[in-house]
C-alpha cells in the first residue's frame, strides 16, 4: 500500500526480467495510467505471468487512451489468465476479456492434449 510511480517503474523491470513469476498484486497503491500501462507490458517479454492484480489506483479512472493500451498489450499477452483492473470504456473492457478467454481455453486445450498423450 502506498507504492508510487517510480517504485512501479522499478517493478515493471523486475517483472520483464523475472522468468518465474506467475502471480503479481499491486492492488490499493498510487500508480498512474502510463504506470499501469508500463507494468502491463513488462509482461509481454517472459510470457509467465497469469494473475496480475492492478484496481484501486490513484486514478480511479484510468481514461481511455490508457485502456486502450493495456489492451493492446493484453492482446500481445498469451499467458495471462487473470487481469483485475477496472476498465471504463467498452472497447478494451470486451478486447480484454476476450483475450483472457481465449488464453483460458489454449490452457485448457493444452491440458487435455497432454492428457490424451499420456493414456497412449
Amino acid at each position: 500500500v502506498g507504492m508510487t510511480d517510480s517504485v512501479g517503474r522499478i517493478l515493471a523491470e523486475l517483472i520483464e526480467a523475472n522468468k518465474t513469476l506467475k502471480t503479481v498484486n499491486v492492488q490499493s497503491n498510487r500508480l498512474t495510467g502510463p504506470v499501469i500501462t508500463e507494468i502491463v507490458r513488462s509482461t509481454l517479454k517472459n510470457q509467465t505471468l497469469i494473475e496480475l492484480r492492478l484496481s484501486n489506483q490513484r486514478s480511479q479512472i484510468l481514461g481511455n487512451r490508457v485502456e486502450m493500451e493495456v489492451a493492446d498489450a493484453i492482446a500481445q499477452n498469451h499467458t495471462l489468465l487473470r487481469l483485475n483492473l477496472q476498465f471504463d470504456t467498452l472497447g478494451p473492457r470486451v478486447r480484454v476479456t476476450e483475450k483472457l478467454k481465449q488464453n483460458i481455453d489454449a490452457l485448457r486445450k493444452k491440458r487435455l492434449s497432454s492428457k490424451q498423450e499420456t493414456k497412449k
